[in-house]
């Protein structure tokens, strides 16, 4: 008799020890099932659009850019010269009449009214925001990357391909160890990029990008358009696009006069 219970309970006790097996092998076969993040396949694409008109040292254009606030529209010339990766000097205009002046030199950032709307402004920094003058919350050195036809990566630890039945779009995803999924890269069928998305800020935004053209040996968007979820957006359209020409050193010191 007592020997039946005790071959009973073994019994029992196999049967339960297997099934917490199961049950914790389980576990850990659903967690090594997660998605993995830092796959060769999304860093060689990382690689890639980060090389993308790298080439590119200096580019100087022309265009118009237009802002959009709760219906309202106001379009403006805009004109820029700048040397990868941290100066620029770039000039808004308004039927002939200069507006505002900005020049970066990769220490500080200048803010020029030739209209009296605000005093001469300096700003110290290596990568000021130009939310004062562009309304959107933008880097100066993303605007430099965008007016160079390249593309401004977030910082991450991860990045990973998002699972969909979309034969037409690829989305690329870049994520922080603490902060989760800061940047969405969405590709067509030929992986150009169409769109971009930078999230987990106090101002989500979008830039999406169109119109590509051949410019010497470069394929740049000749139209962007960056929009706020607040509904704020800033298009700009490249009519005249010129790279890698000889720019002048002080074209980027306040007191620079063209001759």
């Amino acid at each position: 008799m007592y020997l039946t219970i005790i071959r009973f309970f073994s019994v029992f006790l196999s049967i339960n020890l297997f099934f917490l097996l199961l049950l914790f092998s389980g576990c850990s076969s659903k967690k090594n099932n997660k998605p993995i993040f830092s796959n060769n396949k999304a860093l060689l694409f990382t690689n890639k659009i980060k090389n993308i008109n790298k080439n590119i040292k200096t580019s100087k254009g022309i265009g118009w850019i237009t802002f959009s606030d709760k219906g309202k529209k106001e379009k403006f010339r805009v004109a820029w010269a700048l040397l990868n990766p941290d100066k620029i000097r770039m000039t808004i205009m308004k039927s002939g009449v200069l507006i505002e002046t900005v020049i970066f030199n990769g220490k500080s950032i200048l803010f020029l009214s030739h209209t009296g709307r605000h005093p001469l402004h300096k700003i110290n920094s290596n990568n000021p925001f130009l939310e004062n003058i562009l309304f959107l919350p933008i880097k100066i050195k993303d605007i430099i990357a965008l007016l160079s036809g390249q593309i401004p990566l977030c910082d991450f630890d991860f990045a990973y391909f998002l699972k969909n039945n979309d034969l037409i779009n690829t989305t690329l995803v870049l994520r922080k160890k603490l902060k989760g999924d800061v940047q969405k890269i969405f590709m067509d069928s030929n992986y150009d990029i169409i769109k971009l998305e930078y999230l987990g800020l106090i101002k989500e935004y979008t830039i999406k990008f169109f119109n590509y053209k051949e410019n010497n040996s470069f394929r740049i968007p000749c139209k962007l358009i960056i929009k706020e979820k607040s509904g704020k957006s800033l298009e700009l359209e490249i009519t005249k696009y010129h790279t890698n020409i000889v720019l002048k050193k002080d074209i980027f010191n306040l007191g620079y006069i063209k001759k």
